[in-house]
């Protein structure tokens, strides 16, 4: 038994004092507290977790798993209370868990219950390490039934079990050590069944960081520069930190700091490969949390660590540690501002935020010297949240200004705010005459007001301490009235009456200068009336609206319409909700009539004309920057410039921009507008340096008249026909068009001497246009083009057929050519041979109507006196050949062709002309009755005065017919051929045969009787 107070922690040998001594070792531990912890660490927590002991974050790790999982609700025994909702883990036979720090630690202590004796004893035993390397342990119980427990050692484990209470136990013991360890395994000390819990307690432990929480010596670190950016809500990502570390001894190093706004740097397990100065990457993890600068200290050993500070920058996205996706800049605006005037009533902005992230932000927009900013507040939720700018400062300048957020660049957006001259606010005695036209006088000025609408005048109303005289305009529902003044203004001030908050009622106005917009704000005049206060002002665009939004009754306001320069046309509307009304009427008092020589900062002695571009058509809208005047203007100041003409014809001519220099310098003006009527137009300046213009209007290009309109066909119905050489009668075209605006047109299609024309005028919508054609072609038998003169025109094609021709001075058109009179044989002089042709006459006058074909003509010449359908008679001459049908074509345009047969000569029955017919020559062969002829021929001479055939026969007698045909070659000649005899004899006798041809010619034959070789017959013979 041991007696005696350790002088010193460690694993200490002892030696027996005997002669036969054995040594042993017992570990005394440094050390330790054992104040009660609030919490133990059981599986309830997140594994891994980190936990700060001391001012040192540890990480811990449970790895091994042999346990039966978690217990919930500590049970308190021996007098022992554990915070309620702690946890614990459960043993079983055989069963333990194993836990590891990153950062080395002593005095662990273990809350341990349901140890029973009766259970083998029931407890707990306990292993460490370092490194890898044992760490002695000693288990020293300190808390609840500890004085039941026995604590035991065996080599580098130790164990503490129940010896003499039955009953569940607890207690609470330190795992004492002379050095620190970074791993502990805790095991079930019984080998019976049952089980019993445990759970840490950390609350009196000791972190004690090693030079480099591996096995690595460092003697020092230097902490150096960091890369990448800390941003408030938003996960760290690509940010390091670099470290210096002066390795003493090479081996295995797991660097970190503790968790600082939410950001741990660290290098992981890594591994030093030599020694002397080496460097160390800290990584960065978590989400920073707040924006600022943190200082991160190194978890090693004492005396061998370094700190570093990191500083976290507010979300670019919100400037603070709210995150936002993305603004809308489109919010209501409130409240006027005025150059050089400090803003002291609210000016503000309302913007929406996408919020992903609620926290802090603190947005501002600067421009012109003014500040809208939200001050520092907070996104209370995520989604869409409104965010109020209000502005502060002096604005610089007048005019219209674009207020950028200060965010980054992927959520910011942008606003216009328009800052308003300086004006007089005193309040006018009369409002304009609500008569239209009306001339004020502005100054020295006279202004024409031009009021157009549908309003009624109302009665004047007078109350707030208001009361100017003159009439005043009432509009209800949403009504509208425009006001247009000749010479450019500014500072129109407006009384306005009867406004009511259940309707929200006031007023919108816009403005424009040559029909360019113009920002407005509505600033009311606060010395004007006792009811001002109950208006609120904003604006919508470039448009400024004024509202009563508190008082129970009607009242009445006095506002600016305040702009950074002129304008010469202002829209006054009903703003609010119902159908009621309220008034208005317009104060010119304070205002400013500004015909400046150039309506800038410029100042021009005088204007010139350069050029023209472009042309005005009427009835056509002018398209963007197609129709420009040129103007030279001699520049004795330079600066800015926006002159404009007044609407003349429907147009209106408009430029802007800044002299940079002086002298001669191009003004150059647009046209904007349709115009109106066609003619010369003079366009006077609205600058105080007179000076006027003029340009010609045009018919419009797509009519060539007054009518705006697209072509959609042209191919529609064509008629007529037309020949080359003869003027064009009864020949058009039609067109289909849509009219946008209704008015004259005047079209034409000229080509191969024809022109298509027509004039007339078309209605809105569609229309159908004939073209009547005139004129003579000078070429036909082919298709021609015809394009119509509009700039959208369309082409189409027209035939134009050959010339027409009558062989004289007369039009004529045939209708039949058929009707025939009289015979035609080949080889013959034609005689009363005619054929009749109908006619019908477009132009009278001579003719010679001719056809000729195969040596036949036909033809007529004669006078046609008056039109229509008339008969021609054309006589035939000449001698045809061959036998075939001849083809008459009539040598008129158009032409008739007609068909003649051809008859055989008579002289030959065929094309062959015989003269001088001979029968009388010698005849061949003799006839005998009863008996068939064979070789019987008779010779025929003639003169052939036409080569040809033919084909010639005789008439019949006593049986016999003679014929011959034939086809004889060469020249004109005397000729002799054969008729051949056939047939049978019926008796003797002579016979005359007759040709039948003309000149016909006869010849006689004799036919002999077999019984007495003569013509006489005998029956019988007798001797």
């Amino acid at each position: 038994m041991a007696s005696g107070t350790p002088v010193a922690a460690g694993t200490i040998p002892f030696v027996l004092n005997a002669s036969s001594a054995c040594p042993f070792t017992r570990v005394v531990g440094t050390a330790y507290a054992n104040a009660n912890c609030s919490d133990v660490f059981g599986l309830a927590y997140n594994i891994p977790t980190t936990k700060t002991i001391g001012t040192t974050d540890v990480v811990i790790t449970k790895t091994t798993n042999t346990d039966s999982g978690l217990a919930t609700g500590v049970a308190n025994a021996c007098a022992i209370t554990i915070a309620s909702g702690s946890s614990s883990v459960v043993f079983s036979v055989g069963q333990s868990s194993t836990y590891t720090f990153s950062v080395p630690l002593k005095n662990v202590q273990v809350y341990g219950t349901g140890n029973e004796s009766g259970e083998d004893n029931e407890g707990y035993t306990v292993t460490a390490s370092l490194l890898g390397a044992p760490v002695r342990v000693q288990l020293v119980g300190y808390a609840g039934c500890f004085p039941n427990f026995i604590s035991t050692q065996s080599g580098n484990s130790a164990s503490i079990k129940n010896t003499t209470n039955p009953g569940a136990a607890g207690l609470i013991f330190n795992i004492s050590s002379d050095s620190p360890y970074d791993s502990i395994t805790i095991s079930r000390a019984s080998a019976s069944g049952g089980g019993s819990t445990h759970s840490l307690l950390l609350c009196n432990a000791i972190a004690q960081p090693s030079s480099s929480n591996g096995t690595a010596v460092v003697t020092s670190y230097a902490c150096g520069a960091g890369t990448g950016t800390l941003t408030a809500s938003s996960l760290a990502t690509g940010v390091t930190q670099t470290v210096m570390a002066n390795v003493a001894t090479i081996g295995t190093y797991n660097i970190s700091t503790n968790a600082v706004n939410g950001v741990t740097f660290s290098s992981g397990v890594q591994n030093f490969a030599a020694t002397g100065n080496q460097p160390v990457t800290l990584t960065a993890s978590g989400t920073p949390i707040n924006p600022g600068t943190f200082a991160y200290a190194l978890n090693t050993g004492a005396g061998t660590g370094c700190s570093f500070n990191f500083t976290t920058v507010a979300n670019p996205s919100s400037n603070g540690t709210g995150v936002v996706t993305s603004y809308t800049c489109t919010g209501a605006s409130t409240g006027t501002m005025t150059v050089g005037s400090q803003i002291t009533t609210p000016v503000t902005q309302v913007i929406t935020a996408n919020v992903t992230v609620a926290g802090s932000y603190n947005i501002t927009a600067i421009a012109n010297g003014v500040t809208f900013s939200s001050g520092l507040q907070t996104f209370a939720g995520t989604g869409a949240q409104p965010v109020t700018l209000t502005a502060t400062g002096i604005p610089a300048a007048a005019g219209r200004h674009n207020f950028v957020l200060n965010t980054s660049d992927a959520s910011k957006c942008n606003f216009d705010r328009s800052t308003g001259e300086v004006f007089v606010g005193n309040v006018c005695g009369t409002m304009i005459s609500a008569s239209s036209p009306s001339i004020v006088t502005i100054g020295s000025t006279n202004v024409t007001v031009t009021r157009t609408g549908t309003v009624f005048n109302g009665t004047p109303g007078t109350d707030c301490g208001l009361t100017p005289s003159g009439s005043q305009t009432a509009l209800s529902g949403n009504q509208q009235v425009e006001y247009a003044f000749s010479i450019p203004v500014k500072n129109i001030q407006v009384f306005g009456w009867g406004n009511q908050v259940n309707e929200n009622e006031g007023y919108t106005v816009t403005a424009s200068l040559a029909g360019q917009n113009v920002p407005v704000q509505l600033s009311i005049v606060n010395t004007a009336g006792t009811c001002s206060a109950n208006f609120t002002s904003t604006q919508v665009g470039t448009s400024g609206v004024v509202r009563i939004t508190s008082a129970s009754a009607g009242s009445s306001l006095v506002f600016n319409i305040s702009t950074s320069g002129t304008y010469d046309k202002i829209t006054v509307a009903r703003a609010g909700i119902g159908s009621q009304y309220n008034t208005h009427g317009l104060m010119t008092c304070n205002a400013t009539a500004v015909p400046s020589s150039s309506n800038g900062t410029a100042v021009i002695s005088g204007y010139s004309l350069a050029g023209t571009q472009g042309s005005l058509e009427v009835n056509k809208p002018i398209a963007a920057n197609t129709v420009i005047t040129t103007l030279t203007a001699n520049v004795l100041t330079a600066g800015s410039w926006e002159i404009a003409t007044n609407p003349i014809n429907g147009v209106t001519f408009y430029g802007k921009g800044e002299f940079a220099g002086t002298g001669n310098q191009p003004v150059v003006l647009y046209a904007s507008g349709t115009p109106v009527a066609v003619g010369t137009h003079t366009f006077p300046l609205n600058t105080g340096v007179a000076y006027s213009f003029t340009r010609e209007t045009v018919l419009n290009s797509t009519s060539n008249g007054t009518a705006m309109m697209t072509m959609t066909s042209c191919i529609a119905n064509p008629t007529g026909r037309m020949f080359a050489g003869t003027e064009v009668s009864g020949v058009t075209q039609t067109l289909k068009v849509n009219a946008v605006t209704p008015g004259s047109y005047d079209i034409t299609a000229t080509n191969n001497g024809v022109i298509f024309a027509g004039s007339s005028n078309v209605l809105t919508g569609p229309n159908t246009i004939v073209l009547t054609a005139r004129g003579v072609p000078s070429v036909g038998a082919e298709s021609f083009p015809f394009t119509v003169n509009t700039s959208d025109g369309c082409t189409f094609s027209r035939l134009v057929d050959g010339e027409v021709s009558s062989g004289g001075t007369a039009i004529i058109a045939v209708e039949s050519c058929n009707r025939e009179s009289g015979t035609i044989a080949s080889g013959l002089a034609v005689s009363d041979v005619t054929q009749t042709i109908s006619v019908n006459v477009t132009r009278p006058g001579s003719y010679n109507i001719i056809a000729t074909a195969r040596g036949i003509t036909f033809s007529q010449a004669g006078l046609f006196e008056h039109p229509g359908i008339q008969n021609v008679v054309l006589t035939g001459r000449g001698i045809a050949t061959g036998l075939d049908p001849i083809l008459f074509s009539l040598n008129v345009t158009p032409s008739c062709n007609f068909i003649r047969t051809v008859t055989v000569n008579p002289s030959s029955n065929g094309t062959a002309v015989f003269t001088n017919i001979e029968c009388s020559n010698a005849p061949v062969g003799i006839f005998y009755a009863g008996m068939i002829p064979s070789g019987v021929k008779q010779s025929i001479h003639a003169d052939m005065t036409r080569t040809g055939t033919y084909s010639i026969t005789t008439d019949t007698q006593n049986g016999v017919t003679f014929a011959g045909s034939a086809s004889p070659s060469g020249t004109p000649r005397n000729f002799n051929f054969e008729l051949t005899a056939s047939g049978l004899p019926l008796v003797s006798g002579v016979y005359t045969f007759t040709l039948n041809t003309e000149p016909k010619c006869t010849f006689k034959r004799e036919f002999i009787s077999p019984s007495t070789n003569g013509t006489a017959t005998v029956t019988t013979y007798s001797s």
